[in-house]
């Protein structure tokens, strides 16, 4: 499931970056200024990183660390030996 996902994003990404943007790009810039160019990427950005804050983490590992951290458990008390020194 994961690889037919990723291949459908490089299906999508590749005409829309490597034919659509320079399309796009050269008809703002004609028609606002070069700056437009500029915007339009740095909005771009702002719209991968917005879309980023929704995804899921996925990889077990993590999974369990998330919920052990998160599980309330006895407070931990500071480790004494029997010769009541506090050193071992």
């Amino acid at each position: 499931m994961t690889s037919t996902a990723l291949g459908l994003v490089m299906v999508a990404g590749e005409p829309a970056g490597g034919f659509l943007a320079p399309v796009i790009a050269r008809w703002a810039c004609d028609t606002w200024g070069l700056q437009s160019a500029v915007y339009i990427s740095a909005a771009g950005g702002v719209v991968v990183v917005l879309l980023s804050l929704g995804l899921r983490e996925t990889a077990p590992a993590v999974l369990r660390r998330r919920a052990g951290a998160a599980l309330p458990g006895p407070a931990l008390a500071p480790e004494t030996t029997s010769s009541g020194s506090g050193m071992a």
